[in-house]
């Protein structure tokens, strides 16, 4: 991340659409591109990061694969309401979903038999820390992906 970086957080309520995870991936995308430009996304939903180097794109992919999964996870096993919420601030996205669903999601080991079961485990590979905590209603599950490698120096930290 750039010193120009800006802190960025949104909120938005996800509808029960089968494009709701296209959707918020998007939303990911413009958020980072805007943050990291210090102006709006363009309206293509491009991120810039292709200036900013390889390590932000990757990044951003990261960060679109792990929100397309937890939102995903949201509608298909919690319940309504589901809403999204961004925050970007020292160099790392950090990515919640709540719905209004009882329980918590489990970690699965792997099957290679299953066609499901493999969200989770996708979102930990990708991100720095992800966990889950209750809410009213239901849960929120989190999980912060660093935008590209932490800048060198003390504002590294």
């Amino acid at each position: 991340m750039t010193r120009n970086q800006r802190a960025c957080r949104i909120a938005v309520a996800v509808p029960a659409t089968p494009w709701a995870p296209h959707a918020a991936r998007t939303l990911v995308r413009r958020t980072v591109d805007a943050a990291l430009r210090g102006t709006d996304a363009g309206a293509d939903g491009r991120t810039g990061a292709g200036g900013a180097g390889a390590d932000v794109a990757d990044a951003v992919a990261d960060a679109e694969l792990a929100v397309s999964e937890l939102v995903t996870n949201a509608l298909r096993h919690g319940g309504p309401p589901v809403r999204l919420r961004l925050r970007i601030a020292g160099g790392s996205l950090r990515i919640e979903v709540q719905d209004g669903g009882p329980g918590s999601p489990v970690l699965r080991g792997p099957d290679p038999e299953a066609v499901s079961g493999r969200g989770l485990a996708l979102v930990q590979a990708v991100s720095q820390e992800w966990g889950v905590r209750a809410a009213r209603p239901g849960k929120i599950v989190h999980a912060t992906v660093r935008l590209g490698r932490p800048a060198a120096g003390p504002a590294a930290a």
